[in-house]
């Protein structure tokens, strides 16, 4: 004979002899046994505590019968998890998928043979002892993952401001090591240590700048804020930020422009040459032979098939082709990325072993790219081999308003 552990169970039942042998039964085994005659009975006395199992008669004449009492039972919240077995002589598969329908998780078929009543309560007991423990560990799960939230988010808020709050006495300082850089009353040496006061404050500020934004991010403040702009005018000028750094180091810097590219676009200018600058930068900064590649071009998207008015049969056209994607590619003939490095240097602060020698920054410039690319509903795709360079792509959806292929993000 098992051992319950001490375990309650309510059995409902209208025959007073079924309940004592039950009940005698059961209490053997150490479970603590409650009784009720009627569905009635049942439902008053749950109001007053929560068994672990109940075993509930199907026919239980003049009163409610068992599958209107076991419907009542779970409609009750705190009932809902606790198992009901059905106790019936019927064998109508008819009656049994209707005492599934209610909510019963099994049946014990009269009369009563105790091994099989062992069996199948101790089976129903352990499944709903694993499930209240799984519902414990799961709030447990979600009260962290709340107060990890909550922390992130307060972390990232503290961030934010301190990092606005130091960079606004850093660009006086930058502003002053400027001002004395145009004066004519310093020496080679005295020169160089201003140039090296300006140097340091910019990287610093870079430094500043990226947590600032990653903070942003992550504290769900950072938005996107579109407004035309004209996209040669906008290739131009940053081309022109990276053509003297790829004449000092050497290096070619090529840029490929597709045809059919749109005049004007609507898009959050600061963010797109953020994104661009990132990843022209990592470009050069790894590569030491060979050249840097900026490539865009516009990707015609046709319409999906429209139903005929008439015969209901899809159509489509050659013409018939929704505005472009804009594709930006940025290539290089650098060091390259291994393939279990590939997904990390996405994640903020990550830097691979191989990039920490050329690099003394934040570890946040891809994953801030990544992020304001996702806010515009892309993604940046990685294409790399060690020893053979990179090359990061993404498109971004065009839609045309009025005469002009705009650029918007949805909000």
């Amino acid at each position: 004979m098992p051992n319950f552990n001490g375990q309650t169970i309510l059995i409902v039942d209208d025959q007073p002899n079924n309940l004592k042998v039950l009940s005698d039964t059961l209490s053997a085994a150490n479970l603590q046994v409650a009784v009720a005659l009627d569905g009635e009975s049942a439902l008053e006395q749950i109001q007053h505590f929560r068994p672990d199992l109940i075993l509930l008669d199907v026919m239980m004449p003049p009163g409610i019968d068992g599958f209107e009492t076991c419907k009542r039972i779970l409609e009750i919240p705190e009932m809902k998890e606790v198992p009901i077995l059905f106790m019936t002589a019927l064998t109508e598969v008819a009656y049994k998928t209707r005492g599934f329908d209610v909510g019963a998780v099994d049946y014990i078929t009269k009369p009563f043979h105790q091994a099989e009543v062992f069996s199948r309560i101790q089976v129903h007991l352990k499944l709903h002892s694993i499930t209240q423990l799984l519902e414990a560990q799961n709030q447990q799960l979600q009260h962290a993952k709340e107060k990890a939230e909550r922390a992130n988010r307060v972390k990232s808020e503290f961030l934010a401001n301190m990092s606005h709050e130091l960079r606004t006495p850093l660009n006086g300082v930058m502003g002053y090591a400027q001002g004395l850089q145009m004066s004519d009353n310093l020496d080679g040496r005295e020169r160089g240590w201003v140039n090296s006061l300006y140097e340091c404050g910019s990287h610093l500020l870079m430094l500043i700048n990226d947590v600032l934004d990653i903070s942003k991010i992550e504290a769900e403040k950072l938005e996107l804020r579109p407004k035309p702009v004209n996209l040669m005018r906008f290739l131009k000028q940053l081309v022109a930020m990276f053509e003297l750094r790829a004449e000092e180091a050497n290096l070619a810097f090529t840029v490929e422009l597709g045809e059919d590219l749109p005049e004007t676009i609507c898009i959050d200018e600061k963010c797109l040459r953020q994104v661009l600058i990132n990843l022209l930068s990592n470009a050069f900064k790894f590569t030491k032979v060979g050249g840097v590649t900026l490539r865009v071009q516009a990707i015609a998207t046709p319409y999906p098939p429209k139903l005929s008015s008439t015969s209901g049969i899809a159509s489509t056209s050659s013409s018939s082709h929704q505005p472009p994607k804009l594709r930006f590619e940025i290539e290089d003939t650098g060091i390259g990325i291994a393939p279990d490095n590939q997904a990390k240097i996405f994640e903020p602060f990550e830097q691979t072993q191989s990039s920490r020698h050329y690099s003394q920054g934040t570890g946040l410039g891809l994953s801030i790219s990544q992020k304001i690319i996702e806010l515009m509903d892309s993604q940046i795709e990685l294409r790399s081999q060690p020893n053979q360079g990179s090359l990061f792509a993404f498109e971004i959806q065009l839609v045309e308003l009025s005469e002009h292929y705009q650029l918007i993000h949805r909000f």
